[in-house]
């Protein structure tokens, strides 16, 4: 609004209280276009403050209402303001979501403004490397979470990326799915739920009870036929050790690829074809092959043509521990 600013005349008292209402209206005005330092800053999560110039002097927020202040303390989760005792607001991002530690830091100058619900910060000298390092953690993080980076194709504008889409470019990553060790001998040793993930790695120790017979690593999709890709053993029982990786193993594939190495102790490693690899007592196999088994896998496991995998006896416990990466079908 527009003042006239000429006096009224004394005789007048109409026309002299409506032009000290009119004055009283836009100095209200100027003050909510206006950005008012705080003083008196106290606070870490739950901030008090007084205006510099207005003081104690106004009614209510109203939306527009522009502070400065400088944080006594760096939040370390959502905020509340408090100006001038006239009740707590929330203090948000100024897209209106909520803070979660690390955006306000002590000692660094911030404006907020209220949108009539809630303060905004809607500027200040924010620390990028300062605001991530006193970011709250996230222990799990999952594929929709978003990262900020400088696009060099761009004249390095900031883009987004998702963890999801981090993940297609560097691999993902190996997940650990369960890792198994009884207490006591078994019949066998597997897992199911694997077609969860594209591929799957298996590192193992373990050893027959029995005293001869053979030891298998096979696979099989939900309730199919069990797969061998290994045999391990002979007259005289068997041990065996190692790491696998089976690519495309949660894939419905023609081609999946076998590598690792595993070490193998009585009669040698036995493939599929019945030759025996080498024909001695024990040998440190590197492997990689393609098998062309088409259907979907979902189940692993090591499992003894006669006795049991060793579990009862502490220095001979079998271990197996199995990871994925990626997404099955």
């Amino acid at each position: 609004m527009t003042v006239n600013r000429q006096l009224r005349g004394s005789g007048d008292p109409a026309a002299e209280s409506t032009y000290v209402d009119e004055v009283k209206e836009e100095v209200e005005a100027l003050w909510r276009i206006g950005v008012e330092p705080l003083t008196s800053v106290a606070g870490t999560n739950t901030i008090t403050a007084s205006p510099l110039v207005s003081g104690t002097g106004f009614a209510a927020y109203a939306a527009g209402n522009k502070f400065s202040l400088i944080p006594a303390n760096a939040n370390t989760g959502a905020v509340t303001i408090n100006v001038a005792g006239r009740g707590a607001k929330a203090v948000k991002t100024a897209a209106g979501n909520a803070l979660t530690g690390g955006e306000m830091l002590a000692g660094t100058l911030y404006q907020i403004e209220y949108d009539g619900t809630d303060f905004r910060l809607a500027a200040g000298g924010y620390d990028l490397g300062a605001g991530i390092n006193g970011a709250t953690s996230k222990t799990t993080p999952v594929d929709a979470d978003e990262f900020v980076l400088s696009d060099s194709a761009a004249s390095n504008v900031a883009k987004k990326v998702t963890l999801a889409e981090l993940k297609a470019i560097f691999g993902g990553g190996w997940t650990l799915v369960d890792e198994i060790e009884p207490t006591s001998d078994v019949a066998s040793i597997s897992k199911t739920g694997l077609s969860a993930y594209r591929d799957v790695k298996i590192t193992f120790a373990m050893q027959t009870s029995g005293p001869s017979g053979t030891l298998s690593i096979q696979a099989r999709s939900s309730g199919g036929t069990w797969r061998t890709f290994f045999d391990v053993g002979g007259s005289s029982g068997a041990t065996l050790i190692g790491e696998l990786t089976i690519a495309n193993f949660g894939r419905n594939n023609n081609i999946k690829i076998v590598s690792g190495a595993i070490y193998a102790i009585n009669n040698g490693l036995v493939d599929r074809s019945d030759a025996v690899v080498p024909a001695a007592t024990s040998a440190n196999i590197g492997i990689a092959r393609a098998v062309t088994w088409s259907e979907k896998w979902d189940e692993l496991r090591f499992v003894p043509s006669s006795g049991n995998i060793e579990g009862s006896t502490a220095d001979q416990r079998a271990y197996a521990a199995f990871y994925g990466q990626g997404d099955g079908d």
